[in-house]
């Protein structure tokens, strides 16, 4: 006879949920990670980091990536990485710094030089005081409101 328990308490199919659970996983993390790559490449030509390290990628063209060739740089970066790193170790000798997903996407790093957050806060501050401070070169506020002096009590 058949004993009927449940198959929860079989340890195959613990392994089972296990594995399914782990893969699903795996996917959305795969997802994620050509999603990200995907939409910063092809908006803007860099991601954050990109940003931070001022540089950008773009086509051998010198346009932005469209998302097909972002795709294909992605799957580039995967297979650069499998024997050894040996796909990034071409950066190193290749004149144009192309590692082996430049070649393949056909696309370049270049540099992207750009003012920080805080420098441009700082001459939108200049720029703003300027034109509020009117012909006065000196820098300084003027110590009048509306004809009275600010230190006067009458």
């Amino acid at each position: 006879m058949r004993s009927t328990s449940s198959n929860a308490a079989n340890p195959g199919y613990r392994r089972l949920i296990i594995a399914a659970s782990v893969g699903s996983f795996l996917e959305m993390y795969d997802i994620w990670i050509f999603g990200y790559f995907i939409l910063f490449w092809t908006t803007t030509g860099q991601t954050p980091g990109n940003r931070i390290m001022q540089f950008r990628v773009i086509g051998t063209n010198g346009t932005l990536i469209r998302p097909a060739r972002a795709c294909v740089r992605v799957i580039g970066l995967v297979l650069a990485a499998l024997p050894l790193l040996a796909g990034y170790i071409m950066i190193l000798f290749d004149a144009r710094r192309r590692g082996l997903q430049d070649r393949i996407a056909r696309t370049v790093v270049v540099e992207a030089p750009q003012q920080s957050v805080a420098e441009a806060r700082r001459a939108r501050m200049r720029d703003d005081s300027g034109t509020r401070r009117g012909a006065g070169t000196s820098g300084e506020i003027p110590a009048t409101t509306s004809g009275r002096s600010l230190d006067s009590n009458s």
